[in-house]
């Protein structure tokens, strides 16, 4: 039984590489090409089910490789190491501090040159939607002091466009009862209201976006150095330096900087309250310590979190749960009689009063504790109140189309800067595959690149989740005089990456089964993603260090995954929604794009 665990992981890659090929072979049979012509998708299929196989059976090939030259070493005690087996050093690093400092400098400018469109001293203006946010809670109300157009109110359906033409309405914002509200979460008008104190003017939403993506950059760095300290003391260096570099940019981060409006605003400050949550639960998660001051916190940011993005409920859910988990296996050493019970209220309190809050909100808008007024937004093109009854809004016919424009959406290849582009509106090979399942016809695409394409370092994450029948089952034993490098410094990683993987995929959930598909959205899983694929990737570099052909192998995946996420996600974001750059530095576009591949 123990054999069949270890094999499972094998045995469903096989098969799903199986699938692969079949269904490329036979789409037309089947019905899922009927024109029966070999489009871009049907050989991207097959080419994947392919290479799927090809690789698992060179895997093969060097295990076995690894096996004899192993054995060989076992037969002379006396010779040295092999280079990929020796152990890492493990001594202080003493100027790792300053280099942090001058990383997160560099990530800082990094972000403000996407914010500013270049310019750097100047930003360009987007929107003031928490700034009018937190002007009207600062008066007592929960409105935008926008007066509406009193036509809206003769008018039998406002939310119909058809209906209010020739009427100027503030697009996206949600109109109700003759007032505009912000449908927007309101926890971001927070971080608004103390900007605007210490600049002592309205601050755009484009610094409010930039401020996020710094608080999650700090704590997506401090989690990043703690799971190294505590997990994995040996990682090399330059591995550990290239999961900085990829937490920092894996697309859509800089994405969403390139163009930072109220959506990225909320989405982004969505992230930092969830990342400063989740930093302050991991010593819990992990099993180190029990702190309950670190669990007010945590429920308190994760109410936040909601309370900025309602879809990242579900991930605070998981993450509740994974830091109960983790109180329950510290109990017995940190936790005294009735302590379980006392330090789970410490973290459920506070996020249920946030929670609370957040329903007092919406009732008071809407007469209705869930609704954020999203069915309400004044939509140039769309009714989104008929969306909502048609059940056309969120539905789980867009869940395949969806799935695989958010996955593997290839990039446009371009001979000048920045080389790399999003696919933009929807894909003719991927509408003909789906053409015959029942996907509403409101089913839109906006620029999108696929997570596997532009951040191919989350794939480890993958990695992980099929390593871990192995892991239960038991590891392969390293051979003499290498056993020191199979050991866990510690074991809570596996609990924190099982915890974060489970939350960015169930978070991606309602994405997946929304109607409009934009790069965006996919930071709301992200952030996760990455955490569980970084562990990912540092358990397999770990568990392979003592095989001499393997481990190579192991590091040049390693290299190779970071080193494209953090090109083609900086690139990527060059040519994002707005391409603001050569509006407002011309002249710096024109030297760019001086630069031609071919």
């Amino acid at each position: 039984m123990t054999r069949l665990v270890r094999r499972l992981p094998l045995i469903l890659s096989i098969l799903g590489a199986l699938a692969a090929i079949l269904l490329a072979l036979a789409a037309g049979p089947l019905g899922v090409d009927e024109d029966q012509k070999w489009g871009p998708f049907r050989i991207g299929l097959l080419i994947l089910g392919l290479c799927w196989l090809a690789g698992l059976g060179g895997l093969r090939l060097v295990d076995a490789l690894d096996r004899r030259l192993l054995a060989k070493h076992a037969l002379a005690p006396a010779a040295p190491l092999h280079p990929a087996v020796r152990a890492p050093a493990t001594s202080g690093r003493p100027f790792q501090a300053l280099g942090v400092l001058l990383f997160l400098i560099a990530v800082e400018l990094l972000y403000s040159w996407y914010a500013s469109a270049s310019l750097m001293t100047r930003w360009p203006s987007t929107s003031q939607v928490y700034s009018l946010l937190a002007d009207a809670l600062s008066h007592g109300r929960t409105d935008l002091q926008i007066d509406p157009p009193r036509e809206l109110a003769n008018i039998g359906n406002p939310y119909d466009p058809a209906q209010r033409q020739g009427i100027a309405v503030y697009a996206d914002a949600s109109y109700f009862r003759g007032r505009y509200y912000a449908y927007w979460g309101p926890a971001p008008a927070i971080p608004a209201a103390l900007l605007k104190a210490v600049f002592r003017r309205p601050v755009g939403d484009e610094y409010i976006a930039f401020a996020a993506s710094s608080v999650g950059l700090l704590f997506l760095t401090l989690m990043i150095l703690r799971l190294h300290k505590l997990s994995f003391p040996g990682l090399p260096p330059w591995l550990l330096w290239a999961t900085l570099a990829v937490v920092a940019v894996a697309h859509p981060i800089l994405w969403n900087l390139s163009d930072p409006g109220v959506y990225e605003a909320a989405i982004n400050w969505g992230q930092a309250f969830l990342l400063a949550g989740l930093f302050c639960a991991l010593p819990i998660i992990d099993g180190s310590k029990e702190s309950s001051k670190n669990l007010v916190l945590a429920g308190s940011l994760w109410g936040l979190a909601i309370a900025s993005r309602f879809t990242l409920v579900i991930a605070v859910g998981v993450l509740t749960i994974g830091t109960v988990a983790g109180l329950n296996r510290t109990k017995r050493r940190f936790l005294g009689r009735g302590g379980w019970l006392h330090a789970s209220a410490a973290l459920a309190l506070p996020l249920a009063v946030v929670v609370a809050v957040l329903g007092a909100y919406n009732y008071l808008r809407f007469g209705n504790v869930a609704e954020t007024g999203l069915q309400f937004q004044m939509q140039i093109e769309l009714d989104y109140t008929r969306l909502t009854d048609d059940h056309t809004m969120f539905n789980q016919g867009y869940f395949i189309p969806n799935a695989i424009y958010y996955s593997v959406t290839p990039v446009r290849l371009s001979a000048t800067f920045p080389f790399l582009k999003p696919a933009r509106g929807k894909l003719p090979s991927v509408e003909m595959f789906v053409r015959n399942l029942d996907v509403p016809d409101v089913h839109s695409v906006e620029d999108i690149s696929g997570l596997l394409v532009a951040a191919p370092f989350v794939v480890f994450s993958l990695v992980f989740l099929g390593r871990l029948a192995p892991r239960r089952a038991g590891r392969a034993t390293p051979p003499a005089g290498c056993e020191a490098l199979a050991l866990d410094a510690g074991q809570g990683y596996s609990s924190v990456a099982a915890t974060v993987i489970l939350a960015a995929i169930l978070t991606a959930v309602p994405i997946l089964a929304y109607r409009h598909v934009a790069n965006r959205f996919e930071l709301d899983y992200v952030p996760l993603l990455v955490i569980g694929s970084a562990l990912g990737a540092w358990d397999l570099q770990r568990a392979n260090r003592w095989r001499p052909i393997r481990g190579r192998l192991v590091n040049v995946a390693l290299v190779t995954a970071a080193a494209a996420t953090v090109v083609v996600s900086i690139l990527l974001a060059v040519s994002g929604p707005a391409s603001k750059i050569d509006d407002y530095n011309p002249t710096l576009w024109r030297l760019l794009t001086q630069f031609r591949l071919w």
